[in-house]
């Protein structure tokens, strides 16, 4: 995973559209987990209000030992309001389909470490 200091200027539109970049490793251990998170923003046009809007997936899961989800926020920092719930059978994947001139994409990744690996301060 990039930390976020270390993105340029080259790499920061496609970190705004997509979100974090994860080594393959890591995607396979979520798809492995059935952990599906849909981090991108589009731009749609909604023709009858005649603007333009983001639009975002609100999705993601967690199982034991290890977690991703990808949330948004408005532009003043309350829960984006959702244009539509997305029932699902599974916890881990879609969730909602959010919409608004404005959105600020929160996203998480969690993954357990194991007690017995070492730490940076040990030999």
């Amino acid at each position: 995973m990039t930390h976020p200091a270390n993105i340029t200027t080259s790499n920061a539109n496609r970190y705004v559209r997509y979100g974090l970049s994860l080594s393959q490793q890591v995607l396979r251990a979520l798809e492995k987990r059935g952990i599906y998170c849909q981090p991108s923003v589009s731009i749609e046009h909604q023709h009858l209000a005649r603007r333009y809007v983001l639009r975002g997936v609100e999705s993601g899961g967690a199982v034991a030992d290890m977690g991703r989800y990808c949330a948004y926020l408005d532009g003043e920092g309350n829960p984006a309001l959702w244009l539509q719930h997305i029932d699902s059978i599974s916890g881990n994947g879609r969730h909602a389909i959010v919409i608004a001139p404005e959105l600020v994409r929160i996203e998480m990744l969690r993954i357990a470490i194991p007690t017995n690996w070492p730490s940076r301060g040990s030999g």
